[in-house]
């Protein structure tokens, strides 16, 4: 016996144990979804890893000004 679902994209009610989506558009455009966000969380988490390495280097920086090695710069400013 089939069950009835919901399209998770449009809404609509369809029978059909094997499929997910109503139809290949729907379908296609859930692809077409879920790339962009794993394309957005990617693009995220470059950045943030830019921001921590930005950060890195200009702490690097200020030890060498200071001449300091990196690691007895931030026990300093860290106590």
């Amino acid at each position: 016996m089939t069950e009835v679902k919901i399209c998770p994209v449009c809404g609509r009610k369809f029978c059909d144990n094997r499929k997910k989506y109503c139809t290949h558009k729907c379908m296609k455009r859930a692809n077409y979804l879920q790339g962009k966000e794993r394309k957005e969380k990617l693009e995220k988490e470059i950045k943030e890893k830019e921001k921590k390495s930005n950060a890195l280097e200009l702490i690097a920086k200020a030890a060498k000004e200071a001449g300091m090695t990196y690691g007895q710069y931030v026990a300093q400013h860290n106590a």
